[in-house]
């Protein structure tokens, strides 16, 4: 053999040898496994109304707008990741006897209703709404959204106000609302 032939066989064995290493053994079978993959996410709600409102009144004065330490009147805000939305709903939650009225020290009370010069009333505006919620002590629709909220929540505005008559006896009146939403 020629010295080039000697150089073309060894490599020629060398290649053959590497394609023989490199069939698969006989009998080897192939194998194949598979991952469930989950993720829940749980329904959430969560519901924040401003958590007090006052002011100060005059005998047979104009109407008085009820606010919060700050200049608001209130907010209820909800958030809920629910497809459907939500509803919120509102009832008064005053006293045993009187669930819808502001009562003070000596029981005198000051009616839910629509405020105006000269007569007592107070009432829960919602939205831009010119004419008071009807609060009673059941819990009544005041917003729907039927779709999920951003981040940041849904604002309902709640606006309060109250006037007092000319014979309003002195004092400091009270009344508590409760605020729920549910999902749809």
């Amino acid at each position: 053999m020629t010295k080039s032939t000697k150089v073309l066989a060894i490599a020629g064995l060398v290649a053959g040898v590497g394609a023989v290493a490199a069939l698969p053994a006989a009998g080897h079978a192939s194998e194949s496994a598979t991952t469930d993959i989950t993720a829940t996410i749980n329904e959430t709600l969560s519901i924040t109304a401003t958590s007090a409102v006052s002011g100060t009144l005059t005998n047979g004065g104009a109407v008085t707008e009820l606010k919060d330490t700050g200049s608001a009147s209130g907010n209820v805000n909800v958030k809920t990741n629910h497809q459907n939305g939500y509803t919120l709903s509102a009832k008064g939650t005053g006293t045993a006897d009187n669930k819808t009225s502001l009562i003070n020290a000596n029981s005198a009370t000051i009616a839910y209703g629509n405020p105006a010069v000269n007569a007592s009333a107070w009432g829960m505006f919602v939205n831009t709404s010119e004419t008071p919620f009807a609060l009673t002590a059941a819990d009544q629709e005041i917003d729907r959204q039927s779709t999920p909220t951003t981040t940041d929540g849904r604002n309902t505005a709640t606006v309060y106000k109250a006037s007092a008559a000319s014979n309003q006896a002195a004092g400091t009146y009270t009344g508590q609302v409760t605020f729920t939403a549910a999902v749809l």
